[in-house]
């Protein structure tokens, strides 16, 4: 169920996506949405429900894991762990931790 579910999500995500119009609109919805106070206090108790939840925690994280195992996903996740590694290397606080 959760992959259906999931696969419902996306097919409605990339619908949504083609259409620009419709996609502001629900960008400027979220925001609204996310402003609210009472949406703020809503979102933390439902994660704090869910994370309270063992199985549910765990269905997440596969979920997430899931999610990561995708070319575009490990695409970018190579991208930024490059950029990470680039700027460590160029970091000169870091240059001089490691001399010592």
């Amino acid at each position: 169920m959760l992959e259906r579910n999931a696969r419902n999500v996306v097919a409605t995500l990339e619908t949504i996506s083609r259409d620009p119009e419709t996609l502001l609109a629900l960008q400027a919805l979220l925001v609204q949405l996310l402003q609210a106070d009472a949406t703020r206090v809503a979102l933390v108790q439902l994660l704090l429900a869910a994370f309270e939840d063992q199985e549910l925690c765990a269905s997440t994280g596969s979920f997430l894991l899931a999610s990561l195992d995708t070319p575009a996903s490990v695409a970018e996740l190579n991208r930024q762990a490059a950029a990470l590694a680039s700027a460590t290397v160029a970091d000169e606080q870091v240059s001089l931790q490691t001399r010592d």
